[in-house]
């Protein structure tokens, strides 16, 4: 996706889901992602992220994060 133009989908916002920290949040941004969320991620972190990159930043409410 990242090698194709903008308007074929090139400019797709994406987030990286690792398994460990600061070294794969580098690769993972380094490589096109916008972001890099460490797992094991928590519902409302993911649903947070995709509004994020949706460019809506709306944040969950705290009977939404509980409930995740």
């Amino acid at each position: 996706i990242r090698a194709l133009p903008a308007e074929e989908g090139g400019a797709t916002p994406a987030a990286a889901l690792a398994a460990f920290g600061a070294g794969d949040r580098t690769r993972a941004l380094l490589s096109g992602f916008q972001l890099q969320l460490a797992k094991p991620v928590r519902p409302a972190e993911l649903v947070a992220a995709a509004a994020s990159l949706a460019g809506r930043t709306r944040q969950p409410t705290e009977a939404q994060a509980a409930r995740a």
